[in-house]
């Protein structure tokens, strides 16, 4: 889950806007924020999709140094940055993944 270590620098809702991604042991998911929305897909070895992004409606808040994601009813979403190219991303309870920034 989060680690309790505070980050050194300034991280914004801005700063998560892009394309991430986890590298998981059988493929790659692409998670990628708009100020509006993100959305999950897989990705094969090319980081082509292997399915079409879905995008969910979503606000985010400055909750300190986190990041919440939240998703309307349902359970949100916790951004933890370690730096501007790594954040991981929880679900607490559930699961919490590394994700990698992907440059253009």
């Amino acid at each position: 889950m989060l680690s309790a270590a505070t980050p050194s620098f300034a991280f914004d809702t801005t700063e998560l806007l892009g394309k991430w991604i986890h590298k998981g042991a059988k493929s790659d998911m692409i998670v990628e924020f708009t100020p509006t929305s993100m959305s999950f897909y897989p990705v094969g070895p090319d980081r082509k999709p292997l399915a079409p992004p879905q995008p969910t409606s979503v606000t985010y808040r400055l909750l300190g140094d986190t990041i919440g994601i939240d998703l309307g009813p349902g359970p949100g979403f916790i951004v933890l940055p370690h730096d501007h190219d790594t954040i991981t991303l929880d679900i607490p309870g559930l699961f919490a993944h590394r994700l990698i920034r992907l440059r253009p």
